[in-house]
């Protein structure tokens, strides 16, 4: 208990941390005004829950390491593309060749190399569908989000089959569920850019790391 008081400590200040440093180093985000403190306290908080579901859930080990970066770079992520409607290349690209490290090691180092197959193959999938959705409805969706999208099914397929239905359903559905929330409140009209990352990302986390441990297994 101790050590996870200690992970979701460490983890708090890092995502507060990370977000006002990515907001003034970044690329695309510098010229953005600054977020308001309750944003940066409001990220590291959200850190904190997900690093520490993902120690929970995947223990400790390279898969944990894996998953713990996913939960950083979930919120971080979420953050951005929330308030400013993008997801940088410059972030997101990164994030998938690291995470895609830290598996090749869990692969390794925890005999896990079926679990890789079966997630570079989901990412593939994922991918893929992604990017005919864009092509059809290039509103609704933009290569952002497919790129995401692949890296998010990288990690639901590294888990399992079900993990990558599950994650990549409940995606759509906390979309659709925001965009109907958005525009009931008349927050946001009929073709009004609604960013799908943060749902895309949302999805994948409640999978990974609420559901996995008494649903999936």
């Amino acid at each position: 208990m101790l050590a996870l008081g200690i992970v979701a400590l460490t983890a708090a200040m890092l995502g507060s941390f990370l977000h006002r440093w990515l907001w003034r180093h970044t690329p695309k985000l510098a010229g953005a005004p600054m977020p308001a403190i309750v944003v940066d306290l409001g990220a590291g908080i959200a850190t904190a829950v997900l690093v520490t579901a993902a120690v929970a859930t995947e223990r400790a080990g390279w898969s944990g390491l894996a998953y713990s970066f996913f939960a950083i770079v979930a919120v971080q992520l979420s953050v951005i593309d929330w308030r400013l409607r993008i997801l940088p290349n410059i972030l997101v690209l990164p994030s998938g060749l690291i995470g895609l490290v830290l598996l090749v090691a869990s692969a390794a180092f925890e005999d896990r190399w079926a679990d890789l197959v079966r997630a570079l193959t989901g990412a593939v999938l994922l991918f893929l569908l992604y990017l005919v959705l864009a092509l059809v409805s290039p509103k609704s969706l933009g290569m952002g989000d497919v790129k995401l999208a692949g890296i998010v099914g990288l990690y639901l397929a590294f888990q399992g089959w079900t993990s990558l239905l599950l994650g990549a359903a409940t995606g759509f559905l906390i979309g659709a569920l925001i965009g109907v929330a958005l525009l009931s409140a008349r927050r946001a009209g009929p073709k009004s850019m609604i960013p799908f990352g943060p749902s895309i990302l949302t999805g994948a986390a409640l999978v990974l790391f609420l559901m996995h441990g008494s649903v999936l297994r």
